[in-house]
């Protein structure tokens, strides 16, 4: 009986992951399936560990930061409710989207516990490889292989974006377990590459950039390797010459991204609505600079306050919880970044940044899972810790 609620969490919690995804399937605001699931697995975790079951850690900078974000969160939403903002802005939505933020926080650090990191992302990893396998599955079936590649795949979600960030925090748990389980290279592999494949279906920018980055600071950090070891001047000569060419390639499509951005926004299309939505919500950032408006969307496309999200995680936290919120969010990005680059872990540390690199398009920090792959680099640098230090030697994985 111990050993089955000891399991049930993590199956709860891994399930939760598969279904989070399926927006379009919600019961109500921001509930669907993968939210109750959730919920479902922090009531076991509580049961489970009772007076073990871990909140604060002075020592875990990310816990500090969530305990500080909450009290604001429960200001930032009394401050826009006396304002009469609380309709406009949808506050009670995102109050209640980063509680189940906080909760999948909690869940993830006290089954890695519980468990280890190594069976954690091994289960969230399986479940979400045969959630995308299932999603490519229906759409094949449901309609004819040419509209799959014609329009932009969304599955279950409400929109291809949601899809889209989905498929890459995927790619970066793959990635990850790649790194920490030899038994799971080709779960890992096999995870990866459909992930892949399903984000290029939503045919969405923001991943197309960001996958863009990933693998060219990736071939950069790898032939790097040879120019700054001893190695025969040919091979140095070889790598500078691919370090410019990638670096040349890079800099071709990203002029001709900002032309086309630029084509789009001179003919009043999706371009020059995202740049009026960064505009009105850097406005509105700068009404309640320092703690933020509250939880909610504070953008609009003809004035600030007027309900509408920004598109950019930056300026729609800052929105939320000021300069102070977006500073600490920085913070946390370096912080992981820290331990990825001290676990040699490069590959992983690319990928990490192109999530990053996506959520300039999109406001991703609402996703629970993203919290998640925040807090994965600190007890990942001490799981490879903990195993041959052998793992740590080889830092282009």
């Amino acid at each position: 009986m111990i050993e089955v609620l000891r399991q049930l969490p993590l199956y709860f919690f891994a399930i939760s992951f598969a279904f989070i995804s399926y927006t379009s399937l919600r019961i109500s605001g921001p509930i669907g399936g993968g939210e109750v699931s959730l919920l479902i697995a922090f009531i076991m975790l509580l049961f489970y560990l009772r007076n073990q079951f871990q909140v604060l850690r002075l020592a875990d900078i990310l816990s500090v930061f969530w305990i500080i974000l909450l009290l604001m969160l429960l200001g930032g939403y009394l401050s826009a409710v006396i304002k009469q903002l609380d309709m406009i802005g949808k506050s009670a939505h995102d109050f209640l989207s980063f509680i189940f933020c906080y909760m999948s926080y909690l869940s993830f650090t006290n089954l890695v516990k519980v468990h280890s990191l190594k069976r954690v992302l091994r289960f969230c990893v399986s479940f979400g490889f045969a959630s995308v396998i299932f999603l490519l599955i229906t759409a094949f079936y449901s309609g004819d292989f040419l509209s799959l590649l014609l329009t932009r795949f969304h599955g279950f979600s409400k929109n291809p974006n949601q899809l889209a960030l989905y498929a890459l925090i995927l790619m970066y748990f793959s990635l990850c377990l790649f790194r920490l389980d030899d038994k799971s290279k080709w779960l890992s592999i096999g995870c990866f590459l459909l992930s892949f494949i399903c984000g290029v279906l939503t045919k969405s920018d923001a991943f197309f950039l960001a996958v863009v980055m990933f693998i060219y600071s990736s071939l950069v950090l790898v032939t790097t390797r040879h120019i700054i070891t001893r190695v025969s001047v040919w091979k140095k000569i070889f790598s500078w010459m691919f370090v410019i060419c990638t670096t040349v390639g890079l800099l071709v499509f990203i002029g001709s991204l900002i032309a086309t951005l630029s084509d789009i926004s001179s003919d009043g299309g999706q371009g020059s609505i995202r740049f009026l939505l960064w505009e009105n919500g850097l406005e509105a950032m700068f009404t309640a600079p320092i703690f933020g408006v509250g939880p909610g969307a504070w953008s609009g496309l003809s004035y600030p306050l007027q309900g509408h999200e920004a598109h950019n995680t930056f300026i729609d936290f800052g929105n939320s919880f000021g300069l102070v919120g977006v500073f600490a969010y920085m913070f946390l990005l370096c912080h992981s970044s820290f331990y990825l680059l001290k676990s040699r872990s490069y590959t992983v540390f690319c990928l990490f940044w192109a999530i990053s690199i996506f959520s300039v398009f999109h406001y991703v920090l609402r996703f629970p899972f993203v919290w998640v792959a925040i807090a994965i680099p600190a007890m990942f640098y001490s799981e490879l810790k903990r195993t041959d230090s052998k793992v740590l030697s080889n830092p282009f994985i």
